[in-house]
């Protein structure tokens, strides 16, 4: 068996146990933007890298995902949230305790996602 067959089967071992332990959640691929860079195609070809058990919500502007969303949270809201012109003047605290509440209350969507690169050997 050839190092490029072995890794990948490692990697399709960990998908095949996330899925198994968790049968619920939605599958998702996370492409990386090589691997679809051009319109003109119709379908496209990549290379599972790994998966992950994360959160995510579709805003107005990307997918978020919710660990990013609560560890650097200005560009979520600045992306998305529609009442920070009305949170201005409240105190940090109360602007704080606002913000959070309204991340947490985005319908987050727990999930399985898989990470898409460009193939190294195909």
């Amino acid at each position: 068996m050839t190092g490029y067959t072995k890794a990948y089967r490692a990697r399709a071992s960990k998908v095949a146990a996330l899925i198994t332990k968790n049968p619920e959640l939605p599958i998702f691929a996370e492409v990386d933007s090589e691997v679809v860079a051009d319109d003109g195609y119709n379908t496209w070809f990549g290379e599972m890298r790994g998966a992950y058990i994360t959160e995510l919500w579709s805003g107005q502007t990307k997918v978020w995902e919710h660990n990013e969303a609560k560890n650097e949270p200005d560009d979520l809201l600045d992306s998305e949230c529609p009442y920070l012109d009305e949170w201005e003047s409240l105190s940090q605290t109360e602007y704080n305790e606002r913000t959070d509440r309204w991340i947490e209350t985005r319908p987050w969507t727990k999930c399985i996602v898989i990470q898409v690169g460009t193939p190294d050997d195909l």
